[in-house]
């Protein structure tokens, strides 16, 4: 049975002062939970309805569930249309960094779901590393954390700042940032240890531009007008595509 105290410690964790002193961070779906389980995060508390309870008891053995009903999942989830489960887990231990395939920097990226694209991008080229400037939106933000599908406990993501990304990385590692005046990406052979950089929606590169050894563009095809820009998650996309077939 769960009780008011901890459906209210739940809902408090939509806020970043919250997750960050209880070291938690909440995670709803049937997918996303069991993604989470499979690559080893670790569960605080587990919440499933009472019809499901038997399934996720065979299925994840060596957890503990709690049942609870319909009304109290719907009070205690930051869904509007909750599903069967809610879980709760303590945020991820991270490595010392190590810088052995392509890695990418995240420069204020604000929206949550251009965060969890990214991550959930990147994890499908097999990157690694992420590191995210110290004003990009928290990783543990429930929209993040639903948008990325799991990817995120896959991928080892670091908050810095510009002087303490430049002492991470390889001193020979080129530092290739996403602009709209750069070098047409095409252009470019990939590298085993490249970096890429990708800025905010609205203001692009800023902070981190000191870093780059080169930016580049993603050309307009269209020649009769169009878009203004590609929003950070595509132009990300696109780009770990391109650097992620490194030969």
């Amino acid at each position: 049975m769960i009780t008011k105290r901890e459906i209210q410690s739940y809902k408090s964790l939509k806020n970043k002062r919250d997750r960050d002193e209880l070291n938690l961070f909440p995670a709803e779906t049937p997918k996303l939970v069991a993604d989470f389980l499979k690559a080893g995060a670790k569960p605080h508390s587990l919440f499933v309805l009472k019809d499901e309870i038997l399934k996720w008891r065979r299925d994840f053995p060596n957890f503990e569930f709690t049942e609870i009903s319909k009304s109290e999942l719907d009070r205690l989830s930051h869904l509007k249309q909750p599903h069967e489960i809610a879980g709760l887990f303590h945020k991820f231990d991270l490595p010392e960094f190590n810088q052995d395939n392509l890695t990418l920097i995240l420069d204020r990226i604000a929206d949550p779901g251009n965060m969890g694209t990214l991550i959930r991008t990147a994890d499908w080229f097999g990157v690694k590393n992420i590191i995210c400037s110290e004003d990009s939106v928290d990783i543990y933000n429930p929209k993040v954390v639903q948008s990325t599908m799991g990817s995120m406990a896959r991928i080892n993501i670091y908050y810095k700042k510009a002087g303490e990304i430049q002492k991470m990385l390889n001193p020979e590692s080129r530092i290739f940032g996403a602009d709209m005046e750069g070098t047409d990406l095409k252009n470019i052979k990939p590298g085993s240890n490249d970096v890429i950089l990708i800025g905010s929606e609205a203001h692009g590169i800023q902070q981190f531009k000191s870093l780059c050894t080169e930016m580049l563009s993603i050309p307009l095809i269209k020649t009769d007008g169009g878009p203004e820009s590609l929003n950070a998650a595509v132009a990300g996309s696109i780009m770990l595509y391109h650097f992620a077939h490194a030969k």
